[in-house]
């Protein structure tokens, strides 16, 4: 999900809820995430992004968690321009 950001900078809000994997699976996810939107410098998009995890999810590989998210926000930023 997107919404226009709200301050200079976009942000990332990843939600796992405990139905989805065990507490270390959760963090190692999250802090995947958060490192390709960092790496990839996604916070200077025009759009807040909140990921919801799935069953499933937490299994994925980093790379396939890069595509992912990268493929996911720049086909939004077509969608908004």
């Amino acid at each position: 999900m997107a919404a226009p950001r709200q301050k200079d900078f976009a942000r990332i809000l990843v939600i796992a809820s405990a139905k989805t994997g065990s507490a270390p699976k959760r963090n190692l996810f999250k802090r995947r995430l958060k490192s390709i939107f960092y790496e990839n410098k996604l916070f200077e998009q025009p759009d807040d992004i909140a990921v919801i995890a799935r069953n499933g999810s937490l299994e994925l590989s980093f790379d396939q968690l890069k595509k992912i998210l990268t493929d996911a926000v720049t086909k939004n930023n077509h969608k908004t321009n």
